[in-house]
């Protein structure tokens, strides 16, 4: 079965756009535009992986029957990644090389890196029940009553969770946290439109998806404010599933612009993108921490952008020089 390009293509959409995000907040001030920014990109884009990761798991463990070892080596990959992200982030922005320990042990909560002990989580999570993945992807119905039994864990009191490995399973106050159950309604629509693509079910989802979105935003009509983040309300869940769905509907028109191959590389490599991005904006903050940069932030923000991304796939096109000069 060939790669799915269209769902790699967005998943290099999101993984620039949360890159975007974490340069904006690392450098900019609070601002109309930087903020909408900010709150658009934290809105959509993890819902935007998770489904992402559904969709991806359907096809590849699911309808193709990949070995489940592969499921554990992801999980391996996703938790050195926070691993080297949460060091990161310890040492050069909260100065603290103490907080390492303290993550070895899931009492202590990295920024940024929190995203990537969900992932792992989730890998986890699909070893342990991919059969039952399965029977519900492939029914509308259970999918339907699993979406909705995922939006009620943001019911759950999480005030007195501490331990990082629970909270990132059901929420927590006590840190940031992307809840996997939480957000595992993404998860289940992505695996059952992989199973159920064409005219009605594409149909389908953008229905369901706007529908949540349209909760969102009266919500925000309603209360003049923003939903709660962390831990997630369900208006938070609701919100991204109308512009998820956008993004599905776009990459796969897209197909033939320019753009589409590079963001289907960015896509198929995302978890190295992220944690090489994460580090260079980590350094780059410091840097103009020590050397009292703060007037030349905006060109820190441009620059550590880019910086980001040609690191990365510097990084990357010199391993597969090296693996030729192997063969």
């Amino acid at each position: 079965m060939q790669r799915d390009n269209a769902i790699d293509a967005m998943k290099g959409l999101l993984t620039l756009l949360m890159i975007l995000a974490h340069v904006i907040q690392f450098f900019l001030s609070s601002h109309k535009i930087t903020d909408f920014i900010s709150n658009y990109v934290n809105l959509t884009t993890f819902s935007g992986f998770m489904f992402c990761f559904g969709y991806v798991c359907y096809l590849a463990y699911i309808r193709k029957g990949v070995r489940r070892s592969r499921i554990l080596l992801g999980s391996v990959k996703a938790l050195s990644a926070y691993l080297i992200s949460g060091a990161g982030f310890s040492v050069l922005v909260a100065e603290d090389p103490g907080r390492i320990l303290r993550m070895l042990t899931f009492s202590d909560m990295p920024g940024y890196s929190e995203f990537l002990l969900s992932f792992t989580l989730l890998y986890i999570l699909v070893f342990l029940f991919l059969p039952q993945l399965k029977i519900v992807m492939e029914s509308g119905i259970l999918t339907f009553l699993g979406v909705g039994a995922s939006l009620g864990f943001t019911l759950l009191p999480y005030q007195d969770v501490e331990n990082t490995l629970l909270g990132s399973l059901i929420g927590s106050t006590e840190f940031c946290t992307f809840p996997v159950l939480a957000y595992a309604a993404f998860f289940l629509l992505g695996g059952w439109l992989a199973n159920h693509r064409g005219s009605a079910g594409s149909m389908a989802f953008l229905l369901i998806s706007w529908m949540g979105t349209g909760c969102f935003l009266l919500y925000i009509l309603r209360s003049g404010q923003m939903p709660l983040r962390f831990p997630p309300s369900i208006w938070w869940i609701l919100g991204g599933a109308g512009i998820v769905a956008i993004y599905d509907f776009l990459v796969r028109k897209i197909q033939v612009c320019v753009l589409f191959p590079f963001l289907a590389f960015v896509g198929e490599k995302t978890l190295f993108f992220l944690v090489v991005s994460n580090l260079t904006i980590f350094l780059a903050r410091r840097i103009m921490d020590v050397f009292h940069l703060q007037a030349w932030n905006r060109w820190f923000c441009m620059g550590t952008y880019i910086a980001a991304l040609l690191i990365a796939i510097f990084i990357l096109r010199l391993g597969e020089h090296g693996k030729k000069k192997e063969k």
